[in-house]
């Protein structure tokens, strides 16, 4: 620490701008008065240059442009007249890729990308709380376009914190995170939410040629299912099913006898069973909400139920209408595309199946002489084995794990 001590200045800010994490900058200026100074200094080159070098970031600078196209346009237009703003107040598709193409920052979304890091990691400490990681594994895992079922409700942020189960020990299969796979949790949560942002801008744009579109949405399905490697893909597929499969459950006023305080009076099929609607809505939640959204949902759930002695009140339903508008739902289907120069429309729902999709097409192109073998062979091991073989086990070792099982369960069938 003396040696770097007396480094010249310019020699220390190459070291600050040469980190990959923002954790590790804030570590170091804390080590002394005088690197602290330096970093005080210029604090935002050195965020903005791990932020745009760093494969924790990949998503971030894009995620930025898409949410705050998104939420520019919804915070004006997303109310009670959603269907009926002016076609020319919408979202051009240039606007669309130029969130698509972002390469830099501003100084706020530099903020905006620090407080996310320090905010999601909540979720990560939710993920290796030894209660939870165990309440996780046993829970019922969802896959392919499987309908949900109605669950036991648990007080997530409770449990957490011990409070309900006094020293109570889970079997928790992850008892703490590196600073890698910390890295990777954060990125595998921005990888989900920039694909569902993706998803809301496009479907609030005008476009010009349906041609147009059906680019678009061949961008965003892009998005959905090519990820950089299977690792990435087996993270995102690992913390969606935590988020939204799992803490996403316990949302008191989401779940089946309530969820219906959400939208219209009236809007339900009557001759539709409940359970099926109910089991759309969710699906359609998890593409409207983000992962900071799930959070906050989560801590009002705690605050309802105690609400005599806290007095915070249960928003109402014209506030609950009012919140998910906000976010994007409904979807209307509006007249987007102003001449329709080709018959195809773009398909506009994604769920579960695409992220094991993105999973699957990794695994071909690993296996490249047995494509449909390897289709069999995830599909079998994401309907019967993953539950048991990977769920809870965010890491590197899944990755590995489930290539031995498929290169053994190719041999047998060839």
């Amino acid at each position: 620490m003396a040696e770097l001590q007396n480094c010249a200045t310019e020699l220390v800010l190459d070291i600050y701008l040469h980190l990959d994490n923002i954790d590790d900058a804030l570590h170091l200026a804390r080590c002394s008065k005088r690197l602290n100074a330096i970093f005080d200094i210029h604090r935002l080159r050195i965020l903005k240059c791990i932020i745009l070098h760093s494969n924790i970031h990949t998503y971030d600078v894009m995620l930025c442009h898409f949410q705050d196209a998104f939420q520019d346009f919804s915070s004006k237009h997303l109310d009670d007249n959603h269907d009926s703003t002016p076609i020319e107040l919408r979202p051009t598709s240039a606007q669309f890729e130029k969130c698509l193409h972002a390469s830099s920052v501003s100084d706020r979304q530099i903020w905006d990308i620090v407080a996310r890091w320090q905010g999601l990691r909540s979720l990560q400490h939710l993920y290796i709380d030894s209660v939870i990681n165990s309440k996780y594994i046993e829970s019922p895992c969802v896959t392919g376009s499987d309908e949900l079922q109605e669950i036991e409700m648990l007080d997530i942020l409770r449990l957490a914190s011990k409070k309900e189960i006094g020293e109570e020990n889970g079997k928790a299969t992850i008892t703490a995170f590196s600073p890698s796979e910390t890295g990777h949790f954060y990125k595998a949560l921005t990888g989900y939410w920039v694909a569902t942002e993706s998803l809301k801008l496009a479907q609030e744009c005008r476009y010009k040629l349906q041609s147009t579109e059906n680019m678009t949405f061949d961008k965003i399905r892009a998005i959905w299912w090519h990820r950089t490697d299977l690792q990435e893909s087996l993270d995102i597929l690992e913390v969606f099913d935590f988020v939204y499969g799992f803490l996403f459950q316990h949302i008191d006023s989401m779940a089946l006898g309530s969820f219906t305080n959400w939208i219209d009076e009236g809007s339900l099929e009557p001759y539709e069973p409940l359970n099926s609607q109910w089991s759309f809505f969710v699906k359609n939640m998890w593409l409207a909400l983000n992962p900071a959204d799930v959070l906050e949902l989560l801590h009002l759930t705690c605050l309802w139920r105690e609400q005599t002695s806290n007095h915070v009140q249960p928003w109402l339903r014209e506030k609950r209408k009012s919140y998910l508008r906000k976010h994007g739902f409904p979807a209307l289907f509006w007249q987007r595309v102003t001449v329709h120069d080709c018959g195809e429309t773009p398909d506009e729902w994604y769920s579960t199946p695409d992220l094991e999709m993105a999973c699957q097409l990794q695994l071909q192109n690993i296996f490249q002489d047995y494509h449909s073998e390897t289709a069999v062979v995830w599909a079998k091991y994401r309907t019967t084995l993953w539950q048991t073989n990977a769920r809870g086990r965010f890491g590197q070792t899944l990755s590995t794990r489930l290539l031995e099982f498929i290169a053994s369960e190719i041999y047998k069938r060839a």
